[in-house]
């Protein structure tokens, strides 16, 4: 009887330190990966304020404006499913009614395919900075 208690024991300890190990190594690659992603971000929002303060701002929306395209083909080939995916696609729409311009004849066939706006709804993730759209 000592031995299968001695075994149990060692098998449980085992397994603790397993997971205990895994859940440090899991949450230190989950912390690097947001820590990558937000100081990105900040990176990317102090750029696009240097832009506009630098009086460069029409020539960012431009490029800004060229690279949608890209991005929009990357979200449906990637990313349609995703929650936030139609609600992301209808602000990109947005871009072009408010620079007036149509938007190219691959993203008009996208955006006349999207399920009407009140349905759709921004990432539950708290990823928004205060004052971002939703």
């Amino acid at each position: 009887m000592s031995r299968r208690w001695l075994f149990a024991a060692t098998f449980l300890g085992g397994v603790v330190v397993g997971a205990v190990g895994y859940s440090a190594f899991v949450g230190r690659h989950w912390q690097r990966n947001f820590s990558s992603w937000y100081v990105l971000g900040l990176a990317d929002q102090a750029n696009v304020a240097r832009e506009i303060f630098s009086g460069r701002g029409p020539e960012l929306a431009k490029r800004i404006e060229g690279s949608l395209p890209e991005y929009v083909r990357a979200v449906r080939r990637e990313f349609g499913d995703d929650e936030g995916a139609d609600w992301a696609l209808w602000m990109v729409s947005d871009v072009y009614d408010a620079a007036g311009t149509p938007p190219p004849p691959e993203l008009q066939v996208v955006f006349a395919s999207l399920p009407p706006r009140r349905s759709c709804k921004p990432p539950a993730s708290r990823g928004f900075a205060d004052g971002a759209p939703r």
